[in-house]
């Protein structure tokens, strides 16, 4: 019986790379998503599609139901909210998925085992097995005992890969890469996530750090040790949260190096625009993929579009009271929009200083405006509630901000009395350069 269930999943592995070897192939999915906004998107993580900002935009009725068909050449991976996604050529998957936790996913259909499995894939951001420090609720603060456990969580999860059924060879050696990369993660923000749950204050900072930063270096090493990476793995986001330990390991391939580079190029432009900075460290990183060179060359002709005198995509946005207004209502004045979401520190942070601007510059010919980004309107009037403020408020689903390039935020525009740009990327009221420039186009 063993031989018969061996002999049909190296049949499926087969079946799916002769499928993904051919032409493009469709991708089906149906289900029910909570939680998600009306306009939703699921972001790829292949390299080609990441660099050229791909998508695939769908709509989810007010019951929460949906159904979207695309193309796709080979196995990928993609995210939707906080869940994973692995997809493959002519795959018709049934999704039931909550937008802020990937762990209560359940999936049926082609390839469900291979999903359902991704419902316990950990962040690497949050510190992974660590789990932004809750892990200290349930363990003190002594690097051994953390140590173990993280081991102990890493066992489990190539126990849980092994044990799932139907999957692919290439599916099984990606994850199990993963996995080890994950323990990496967590041993390198051990210090970040521990620093402020140590109860054992007697011991600086300074000496904390120093203390567990060789004991954190030895298990990161010993982790990495166990990769067996292949171009394949190249969509494992867990490679860059580890970059440099990993090339000075020489485990990274070259189009690892060259994605690594591109991925920050791609983020300096949504963060910053192409400014000088951005071409001396393209320069610097010589880039030796043609194919991503010429892609970031076809993404820098897209932000053309967002250069001073271009006239600004249409917005629109509602209050609080659910009015609509766009651009053109604000048409006559200088026109200073802060994009910002409840969530963001940052964009919180920036809230003092944009008000205090605002005081400054009442009288005169600008308006201010923000524009929140938040999914959940309930927390953005509760927010809007509990803080004091006199620049008008509004909130608008992100998606309306796609030709805007908004990778990250808080971002403010400034726009001139037509509404054309005078700098898409303008600094943060803390930065006396915003006071500058704002001065400079008054006159």
């Amino acid at each position: 019986m063993q031989k018969i269930r061996l002999f049909f999943i190296g049949l499926l592995n087969m079946l799916l790379l002769v499928s993904c070897s051919n032409q493009p192939a469709k991708v089906h999915l149906s289900g029910n998503l909570k939680h998600f906004t009306s306009k939703t998107k699921l972001e790829p993580y292949e390299p080609i599609a990441k660099i050229k900002g791909e998508s695939v935009l769908f709509e989810v009725d007010s019951l929460g139901n949906f159904e979207v068909e695309f193309d796709l050449n080979k196995p990928s991976y993609f995210r939707l909210g906080r869940n994973f996604l692995y997809l493959y050529p002519g795959q018709n998957l049934v999704v039931d998925c909550d937008y802020y936790s990937g762990k209560l996913g359940k999936f049926s259909g082609d390839g469900w085992e291979m999903n359902q499995y991704l419902t316990h894939k950990y962040f690497p951001k949050s510190g992974a097995y660590l789990e932004t420090g809750a892990i200290f609720k349930d363990y003190p603060v002594d690097f051994d005992i953390i140590k173990n456990r993280l081991y102990e969580i890493e066992k489990e999860c190539l126990d849980r890969l092994n044990s799932t059924q139907n999957i692919t060879q290439q599916f099984k050696e990606i994850e199990e890469n993963r996995i080890y990369l994950a323990t990496a993660c967590s041993f390198k923000m051990y210090n970040s996530y521990s620093f402020s749950a140590r109860k054992d204050k007697e011991i600086s900072n300074d000496e904390f750090w120093r203390e567990n930063q060789p004991l954190m270096d030895k298990e990161i090493d010993r982790c990495l040790n166990k990769l067996k990476l292949t171009d394949e793995c190249i969509q494992i986001e867990e490679l860059y949260s580890l970059y440099k330990p990993l090339k000075e390991k020489n485990l990274l391939t070259s189009d690892m190096i060259d994605f690594a580079n591109i991925k920050g190029l791609l983020y300096h432009l949504t963060a910053l625009g192409p400014n000088h900075d951005f071409f001396d460290k393209r320069e610097k990183h010589d880039i030796k993929n043609e194919t991503y060179n010429e892609l970031l060359n076809g993404v820098l002709s897209e932000y053309e579009d967002l250069f001073p005198g271009k006239p600004a995509p249409y917005l629109s946005f509602a209050d609080q009271n659910n009015k609509e207004f766009n651009l053109e209502n604000f048409k006559g004045k200088l026109l200073l929009i802060d994009i910002w979401a409840t969530w963001c520190g940052p964009c919180c942070g920036e809230i003092p200083a944009y008000e205090k601007l605002w005081e400054e510059y009442k009288n005169k010919d600008i308006n201010f405006i923000s524009i929140s980004v938040d999914e959940n309107k309930g927390k953005w009037l509760n927010f809007l509630q509990k803080h004091d403020h006199n620049i008008p408020q509004y909130r608008t689903e992100r998606a309306n901000f796609e030709k805007y390039h908004v990778g990250g935020i808080p971002r403010f525009l400034l726009l001139d009395k037509n509404n054309c740009f005078i700098d898409a990327w303008a600094a943060r009221p803390s930065n006396p350069d915003l006071v500058k420039l704002i001065d400079e186009n008054l006159k």
